[in-house]
């Protein structure tokens, strides 16, 4: 297929998904600065909707919260898109991305 917009680094962080009432914890196989896969499944009845995240670095505290929208493939279902983040937030993902790559040295394409 496309070559990829944003490169996706291999590294884990803590996510929360709130989808209404519901939320579920995961951590993620992987992150790019357009969205991320988590390493648990998301349920099938929040497939194509639209959420909210927050990920954490460490269980210190420090968090970065954005809006998603979950991917509806029922082959993958881990994918989560980020929705109009700020630059802020943006800026703050890709601190995060690039001190934790130095730590582990791996990355995806």
């Amino acid at each position: 297929p496309g070559t990829r917009k944003n490169p996706r680094f291999k590294i884990r962080l803590l996510v929360i998904v709130t989808y209404g009432v519901h939320s579920f914890n995961s951590a993620t196989r992987d992150v790019s600065i357009g969205g991320l896969q988590l390493e648990e499944k998301i349920p099938s009845f929040m497939f194509g909707q639209y959420c909210r995240i927050q990920i954490y670095r460490s269980t210190a505290g420090d968090r970065i919260d954005l809006r998603c929208k979950i991917f509806a493939d029922p082959r993958n279902p881990r994918r989560l898109q980020f929705v109009d983040p700020s630059p802020e937030v943006t800026a703050r993902l890709k601190e995060w991305i690039e001190q934790l790559e130095v730590d582990s040295e791996k990355t995806v394409a």
